[in-house]
Order: structure tokens, then C-alpha cells, then sequence
């Protein structure tokens, strides 16, 4: 039987390949409506225990999945160099200025709280000696 076949595609090559293009377009004819949904919820059914339980603590506490967190590696160099502080600060700000990015902290814009006299509370630049254009 396999022989057959091989016998047909080898004979009719033009024939076999466009039958094949035609059953890949209608196989993936509707993958541009395929959504994929990862999130905890999607995991459970509606009306599951599990998935209640996450929305009421949801409810309660707030969203835990829409934090994100960058780390940088300073490869053998110094992290606090100016030239890397102003490329931190540059990806921050254009992070923040994405729709989809509700705040951006970072390195660069943190300002630390520090004890003061009377148990009033300092709000300092983090970094005294950054460089000007980061304003």
C-alpha cells in the first residue's frame, strides 16, 4: 500500500503538493481566532471551588500576576556607571510610557525613605551623582 502511494506522489508530484498547501491553509485557517488563556482561572471551571476561592482572594488582596520584575547584569562592570544608570532610566521611561504599563520603578527614579530629627521622614535622591540628562 505505501509503495502505492509513494509510486502516485512521485508520479503526480504537482497534484500531491497542491493538496498538501490546501489541507495546510484549512488547517490553520483558524488559528488568527485561536486566543490562548493562561491565567489561573482559565485552568478551572467557573463555578469550581478553587478557581471561587482565588477570586475572592483576589477580591480581597488584589491581582498577583501583573507584577513584573527586571533584573540587569553589569557583565564584569560597574552597574552604577553612568552611562548604564542613563540606559536603566531610559528603559524605564519607556516602559512606563507604554498603555499596557500602569507604573515603572526603578533604580533610577526610587527615592528611599530615611529617618530624620524629630521622626520626620527624608525623601533623598538615591543617587546624588547621576548624570544631568536623567532630570
Amino acid at each position: 500500500m505505501f509503495e502505492r502511494i509513494a509510486s502516485f506522489s512521485l508520479r503526480r508530484r504537482v497534484v500531491v503538493a497542491l493538496i498538501l498547501a490546501i489541507l495546510f491553509v484549512l488547517a490553520t485557517a483558524g488559528t488568527k481566532y485561536l486566543v490562548v488563556d493562561l491565567s489561573f482561572s482559565a485552568f478551572f471551571g467557573k463555578q469550581d471551588p478553587a478557581n471561587l476561592a482565588y477570586q475572592d482572594f483576589r477580591e480581597h488582596w488584589g491581582a498577583d500576576d501583573d507584577l513584573m520584575i527586571l533584573v540587569v547584569h553589569a557583565d564584569g562592570d560597574d552597574l552604577l556607571a553612568p552611562d548604564r544608570m542613563t540606559a536603566l532610566h531610559q528603559l524605564g521611561r519607556a516602559l512606563d510610557a507604554l498603555p499596557e504599563i500602569r507604573s515603572v520603578t526603578s533604580i533610577t527614579t526610587t527615592r528611599p525613605m530615611i529617618g530624620a530629627e524629630r521622626g520626620l521622614l527624608d525623601m533623598d535622591p538615591l543617587f546624588d551623582t547621576m548624570p544631568d540628562q536623567l532630570g
